[in-house]
């Protein structure tokens, strides 16, 4: 087996800006959550079905070398007996993982971690268009226009919401 280099050891808590001590695995998600890979957890277990597969896609070596990489909750699998797993978009979508291989982010608070915590489907989707039609509205900014525009709360036109 190949050993890649690992994160820090994970407590299974993450501490959130706000000081709140939040749960990061063994939870309940839901369709359209945002997660990372738990690495950590997932190395401990048996990797057969993760680093050796029957479509010959090694998701071991790909999560460890793309350690920061983001997911969406895409559906659940009920067909385990003890647990449920979800499926999960991009290059984790062609398997089930279970709640504890999973670190949910928390919702983003500003436009620099709504754009941080974008898939790579999401990022070729929708970074231009919240650039071009939210900071490039009056033309080309400066170093602290971009500052304060990355530190801003999503508008409802970049996140795709309305306000009605």
């Amino acid at each position: 087996m190949d050993k890649f280099p690992q994160p820090e050891k994970s407590s299974g808590y993450k501490l959130a800006e706000d000081g709140q001590i939040l749960e990061t695995t063994g939870h309940l998600l839901e369709v359209g959550d945002r997660v990372l890979m738990n690495i950590l957890a997932i190395g401990e277990g048996d990797l057969d079905g993760i680093e050796v597969t029957t479509s010959g896609f090694n998701y071991w070596r790909y999560m460890c070398q793309h350690p920061d990489e983001v997911y969406t909750v895409t559906g659940f699998d009920f067909s385990e007996d003890t647990e449920v797993s979800y499926t999960l978009s991009g290059a984790m979508e062609g398997n089930n993982w279970f709640s504890n291989e999973l670190i949910l982010l928390p919702a983003p608070k500003s436009r620099f971690e709504e754009i941080k915590s974008m898939t790579f489907q999401e990022m070729a989707q929708n970074l231009i268009p919240m650039i071009v039609y939210d900071l490039c509205e009056d033309g080309v900014p400066g170093p602290e226009a971009v500052e304060k525009w990355l530190s801003e709360s999503m508008s409802p036109q970049s996140t795709g919401q309305s306000n009605t």
